[in-house]
């Protein structure tokens, strides 16, 4: 099995390193190949608007950063895991940034109609990776939470096409060892 971490967290953020470290040890002695981005330590461009990656270069952005080769790294994966702050009940902004440049390189300029709704055709034929969102908060929030739901729930639809998915939410004072049994539990659930 392939996994693809994306940890969206900003520099020296302990508690996102802690996460991370649990979903790495959940995984450890289990035939799994991690591959675990941690976005901060990048100098990732934002997405301009050229649509180059639609007409000029389908695809590829023009940006020559890590950004370029994730889609690749993307479609050959089982499982993506996201890590990120949820913020005003959204993503951190380093993951926004990465996410918005990865979905269009993920996506035709063609469109189609599913459940009833016009979206973009996927570019890659295999099937998308599962999806595991992980939401660290300060500490709990329902209206947050039911917003970061709803936004990934949205984004599996529309654009990463995943066939399962599942988001966990981790308040900052959660043990680690608690982390470790829901992740190991939500990677059960979305592997099938």
């Amino acid at each position: 099995m392939k996994l693809l971490m994306l940890d969206g967290s900003e520099k020296n953020d302990s508690f996102s390193g802690r996460v991370n470290n649990a979903v790495v040890e959940v995984l450890r002695g289990k035939k799994t190949s991690v591959t675990n981005i941690i976005l901060n330590e990048h100098d990732i461009k934002g997405c301009v608007g050229c649509l180059g990656c639609f007409f000029k270069t389908p695809g590829v952005c023009r940006f020559k950063d890590l950004i370029q080769e994730l889609p690749r790294i993307y479609v050959e994966s089982d499982i993506a895991v996201l890590i990120t702050r949820v913020t005003f009940g959204g993503f951190s902004s380093i993951l926004a940034k990465a996410y918005d440049r990865l979905i269009i390189q993920l996506e035709s300029h063609l469109f189609e109609v599913s459940s009833g709704v016009m979206r973009r055709q996927k570019r890659y034929k295999q099937s998308y990776p599962s999806l595991l969102a992980i939401g660290l908060e300060e500490e709990a929030s329902g209206e947050n939470r039911d917003i970061f739901k709803a936004l990934v729930q949205k984004n599996v639809f529309e654009h990463l096409r995943s066939h399962k998915h599942k988001t966990l939410f981790f308040p900052k004072q959660t043990p680690v060892l608690e982390m470790r049994q829901k992740i190991d539990h939500a990677l059960i659930k979305i592997k099938g």
